[in-house]
């Protein structure tokens, strides 16, 4: 499980590492990270400065396996469209239909 307690935040790395590892996330739904995960989803988002509702949302992941599972699971498929490696293959196909119509 990861935690992400911030008040402010980018578009952490750790997010994608842990979505990839299939790990269930609980984060403060600051900037970046409620891009990243749907609440409920792909990871559970809680307000930023609420420390009562972050212990609420890793108390209910650390005691619900099967939702602690789930959201793994579904962090896991969601993290796939992060993939550089998908991404790569999405300009390719741009740039050779773009060659295609020259």
């Amino acid at each position: 499980m990861l935690c992400i307690s911030s008040t402010y935040e980018g578009t952490p790395l750790t997010l994608f590492e842990a979505m990839a590892a299939g790990k269930a996330i609980v984060s403060t739904s600051v900037d970046g990270c409620r891009e990243v995960l749907a609440d409920g989803e792909t990871g559970l988002l809680v307000p930023p400065r609420d420390p009562a509702r972050l212990a609420e949302g890793l108390i209910r992941v650390l005691d619900d396996g099967r939702l602690r599972e789930r959201l793994g699971a579904r962090a896991r498929e969601a993290s796939r469209r992060y993939d550089i490696r998908e991404t790569v293959r999405e300009m390719e196909s741009v740039y050779d239909e773009v060659l295609r119509e020259l």
